[in-house]
This record gives C-alpha cells, sequence and structure tokens, in this order.
C-alpha cells in the first residue's frame, strides 16, 4: 500500500468539511463528489496484493474492502452538509423512491439473515452501501434543483471532464502510469491497455471502461450545459470530451456517447420525452431478457447466421470482450437462480462454481441480493428518469433535466456488462425525484424540470 493512499483518504474529509465552509450549496456539494471520484484512489488494498486482486469487483458493491473512495467521498460529503448546513435535511419531504434506495441499502442485511449467515460480514455490507449509495442521493435531492442546481452539476462534471485531459492525453501516449506514480499499486492498471493506437488510459479511475465512459458522460454534461447556457465554452468543450471518450479507446462508452447525444438533440422538444423512454424501455428489456436467459448467446451464436457472423467479426476486430462478458453472465446464471428472492448473502457467491467473477453489476447483484435486490437497485436508477420522462405538463421536459437523466441512464446501461459503476452520479437521481416532488406539489403547472 502506498503512502499517499491514507493520507489522501484523510484529507478528503477535512477539505470537503474546508469547502462546505468557505461556500455552502450546490458547488461545494458536487465539487466533493465529482473531484472526490476524479481524484481519490480506488481503495486501500492491502499490503503485498499484485496481479488483478481478487476482491476488485468494483467499488460500487461491497467487498472485503471498506476503505474506498466511495465510502470516503459519501462519508465525507454528509459529513460537510451537517457541518454547514444541517437544516438542509428538515426541507427534504420523503418521497417512494427514498424508502427504494434505503431498502436495497439494507438487502445484504435481510439477505444474510435469509442464508443464515454471521450478522458481522452482512451489517458491513450494509454499512458499506449506506455510506457509498445514501449520501451522493441525498446531496442531489437537496441541492440539485431545476434551474441554477441543474447547470452547476451539469458545468461540474464537464469542468472535472476538462480537468482529466492532460491526464488522459499522457496516458493515451505513454501508457497509464499517473495512478502507479502517486498510489502505487492498481489491479487493473496493465488490463486491456494496449488499443488499436496508442494506450488506453485509466488515470485515478477503477478501469479504462469507467474512464471512458467518464469522459462520455462530461461530454454530455456539456451538451446539457451548451443547450442550457447556449455558450461558446460548453460548445468547444463538448467537442473536446467527445474526442477525448474517442481516445480512452472503450468501445462500449462510444456507443454510448453516440446514442446520448442523438437523445440529447431532441431535447426540450417532444420527441425529447419519447427518446428518453425508449432508452428506459431498452436498458429494462435487457434486464429481462439477460436475467430470464430468453436468448442464450451461445445458441445464437452457434445456430444462427447473424450470431456466427457477429462472433467472427468480432474476432477478427480482436473484439472478444463483448461475447466473454455474456458468456460468464450465462456461466453464472443457474447458480444465482438457485437462490433468486434474497439471493446468497455473500459478495463473492461466484466462488463456488468453476468460472471466474461475473462483469456485470446487475449480476452480481442478482446473485448476492436476489431479485429483490436487483429490483430496488433498478427502482433507485431508473425510476427517477422515468418520473421526469413521464411527467405530464404543458411543456416537454427541460434539455438540463433530459440531460441529467440521459447520464444516469448510459451509465447503468454501461453497467450491465461492467462493475465499475460511478456511484456519485446517483446524485442526478436524488435531484430528478426531488424536481418531480416539486411539480406535483405545483400541480403540474409551469416549465418541466
Amino acid at each position: 500500500m502506498h503512502g499517499l493512499v491514507p493520507i489522501a483518504f484523510l484529507a478528503w474529509p477535512v477539505l470537503t468539511v474546508v469547502l462546505f465552509r468557505l461556500r455552502p450549496g450546490p458547488g461545494a456539494a458536487f465539487v466533493s463528489l465529482f473531484g472526490g471520484w476524479a481524484l481519490l484512489p480506488t481503495a486501500m488494498f492491502p499490503a503485498g496484493a499484485s496481479g488483478t486482486f481478487d476482491a476488485m469487483t468494483g467499488v460500487a458493491l461491497p467487498t472485503r474492502l471498506f476503505l474506498t473512495k466511495a465510502t470516503v467521498i459519501g462519508a465525507s460529503a454528509l459529513l460537510g452538509v451537517l457541518l454547514s448546513d444541517g437544516a438542509a435535511f428538515r426541507r427534504l419531504k420523503l418521497h417512494p423512491l427514498d424508502l427504494a434506495l434505503l431498502a436495497f441499502c439494507l438487502t445484504p442485511l435481510a439477505s444474510g439473515v435469509a442464508n443464515g449467515e454471521a450478522p458481522g460480514p452482512a451489517l458491513r455490507a450494509s454499512l458499506y452501501l449506506l455510506l457509498a449509495w445514501i449520501p451522493p442521493w441525498l446531496l442531489g435531492r437537496i441541492y440539485l434543483i431545476p434551474g441554477t442546481g441543474y447547470r452547476t452539476w451539469l458545468k461540474g462534471l464537464a469542468l472535472l471532464g476538462l480537468l482529466y485531459l492532460p491526464f488522459v492525453l499522457t496516458e493515451f501516449a505513454l501508457r497509464p502510469f499517473w495512478y502507479r506514480a502517486l498510489f502505487g499499486y492498481h489491479p487493473y492498471r496493465a488490463s486491456g491497455i494496449v488499443r488499436y493506437v496508442g494506450f488506453r488510459p485509466i488515470v485515478f479511475l477503477e478501469d479504462g471502461n469507467q474512464l471512458g465512459m467518464w469522459m462520455a458522460a462530461s461530454a454530455l454534461a456539456a451538451v446539457g450545459w451548451w443547450k442550457v447556457a447556449r455558450r461558446r465554452l460548453p460548445a468547444v468543450l463538448s467537442l473536446v470530451l467527445a474526442a477525448a471518450t474517442f481516445l480512452c479507446q472503450s468501445a462500449g462508452s462510444i456507443l454510448l456517447l453516440l446514442a446520448g447525444l442523438a437523445v440529447l438533440a431532441l431535447a426540450g422538444r417532444r420527441g425529447g420525452r419519447l427518446a428518453v423512454c425508449a432508452m428506459l424501455l431498452a436498458v429494462a428489456s435487457w434486464l429481462v431478457i439477460r436475467t430470464a436467459d430468453l436468448v442464450p448467446v451461445r445458441t445464437l451464436s452457434k445456430e444462427t447466421g447473424v450470431g456466427r457472423w457477429t462472433k467472427q467479426t468480432l474476432k477478427s476486430l480482436k473484439r472478444g470482450s463483448l461475447g466473454f462478458r455474456l458468456k460468464r453472465e450465462e456461466e453464472h446464471l443457474a447458480r444465482a437462480w438457485d437462490h433468486p428472492v434474497l439471493g446468497r448473502g455473500r459478495w463473492d457467491w461466484w466462488r463456488e462454481g468453476e468460472h471466474g467473477r461475473p462483469w456485470g453489476l446487475w449480476m452480481l447483484v442478482f446473485g448476492a441480493y436476489g431479485l429483490v435486490g436487483l429490483l430496488l437497485l433498478v427502482l433507485t436508477v431508473l425510476g427517477p428518469v422515468a418520473l421526469h420522462a413521464l411527467r405530464t405538463g404543458p411543456s416537454p421536459p427541460s434539455s438540463a433535466g433530459t440531460a441529467l437523466a440521459v447520464i444516469l441512464v448510459l451509465c447503468f446501461a454501461d453497467s450491465l456488462l461492467n462493475s465499475t459503476f460511478v456511484v456519485v452520479i446517483v446524485s442526478a437521481a436524488g435531484g430528478l425525484v426531488s424536481a418531480a416532488g416539486s411539480a406535483l406539489n405545483r400541480g403540474g403547472k409551469g416549465a418541466s424540470p
């Protein structure tokens, strides 16, 4: 373990409290969330860790590592709000989706009890989720309000994407080195870094796939900022960040960026609502199809012409990661369905099988916490987007609100094949819930959030 890792984790709560003291409000809230995710080390890895560390499934979910950037950011942000703006919590009105998130965080405890596990690990797993997921959600509920709150969120994410640009360019040219130089060991520093041109960067994130999604989300945030402000800076920034996303050479994030740009082109119009609903339907359909194994990938790839052609094309392009991920899901589905309601109650449930861990966040949740955990996760992340898209009113949803919804859906879509979900993005979900509640209190009058 590198000496700077504990220093960074100890310094961040202090910096966050000072930031809230100096500038309380949306600015401090979103800088603490996005800045922490961009700059802090991934986790407090044990001394002597090497290779692809077996406990590294992503910091969005509990593992045997408790001190991660997710828990440090969450605890720091909560402390900052309590010490500078504690009255803000009294302004909140409880929403059913607040309870869905709370229930998701407590699912490890219920699953552990159902499986007869010792209470200690189950309590620890629930505490991890409470620290990692609740504070970003609460900061979104408190500070991410239509108008200035939306603009601050979008502007903050876009500018932090710009901050990353020099790091991305140097690692693209030279190979990933920044994390090792400052924090030491990284489990995925060498994973998939050799690409078509140059190297795939990682910077200070969990892996190259997450960096690609981070830059794509930053580019979409810049587009949303531009649609609200109509200024030259966010317009230029959106082009620069889109180009940087391509340099990250993560095929999934590039495709999701293009999909997001297409939807944002309709933001603020009647078609924007339909486009967001189509994205939600696509993600939900994928989850249902994969969870129920309605379309087995192995059967398609062997017994259909389209499947054989796709398999051969990906193989010729040396892009076999999609097939690898889908195959790994199918290898674990039967084991997950053995405990369908509350799962097996352990984060490393897949170790009982003959195969390595599944890669998708949804599959990890399904196996560990069952359909209950998976449904609550989907409600937490995608429920607020549905509230935004389906709210009735005289005007279509705002461009800024649609940008938040698009980024949220696409980050979740990326987690269907990757476990490295950017947890601080759920602040957008909290904001959309608050906006929906405010609109309901106004009786649906005025501009949509």
